[in-house]
């Protein structure tokens, strides 16, 4: 089925507006004490919050809300398949270490 594309302007507004919707889901738990998973395999630690995990679901949220038949992956929740050719790649805070660390 084809679809019909995407302006990169689109695109990148998009990436914006998305960024900004995550933060309040970031922020508030930012130089605050959080408990903080390993999700990394025997001998990796691989750290994930819930700043990291309610950023995602914000960030997903508003994705689907705006092109709903994109495809996601994303770092916390997998893999959301989409009918189209796009497909977004999520790391809702690239650098949790230095996010725990504040």
């Amino acid at each position: 089925r084809s679809q019909k594309p995407v302006a990169y302007s689109d695109l990148l507004d998009a990436a914006h507006s998305f960024a900004d919707l995550s933060g309040p889901a970031t922020l508030k738990h930012f130089r605050k004490p959080v408990r903080v998973d390993d999700k990394g395999s025997a001998g990796y630690f691989d750290p994930v919050t819930v700043a990291d995990r309610g950023a995602e679901r914000v960030i997903v949220k508003a994705l689907k809300a705006r092109f709903s038949d994109h495809g996601i992956l994303g770092e916390e929740f997998g893999y959301v398949p989409g009918e189209g050719p796009y497909r977004w790649v999520l790391d809702p805070i690239d650098g949790t270490r230095g996010f725990i660390m504040g």
